[in-house]
C-alpha cells in the first residue's frame, strides 16, 4: 500500500489526515499495477483512506 501513496496528489496532507481522497481516472491505472485491483465499475465514485497511528 505504500506505493500507492505516490499516485495521489496530497497536498501537504502527507500523512492523510483529511482521511479520504476521490480515485480520479488518471490513477487507475497505478493502482491497478500497485494493488491488483479490477478496474472501477462506470457510475460509481471511489475513494481512498488512510490515516497514521502514533506520530
Amino acid at each position: 500500500m505504500i506505493r500507492g501513496l505516490c499516485v495521489f496528489d496530497r497536498g501537504d496532507d502527507e500523512w492523510f489526515a483529511a482521511g479520504s481522497y476521490e480515485v480520479a481516472d488518471e490513477h487507475w491505472g497505478a493502482l491497478v499495477a500497485v494493488l491488483g485491483c479490477q478496474p472501477p465499475e462506470a457510475g460509481r465514485s471511489y475513494f481512498i483512506e488512510g490515516y497514521a497511528l502514533g506520530l
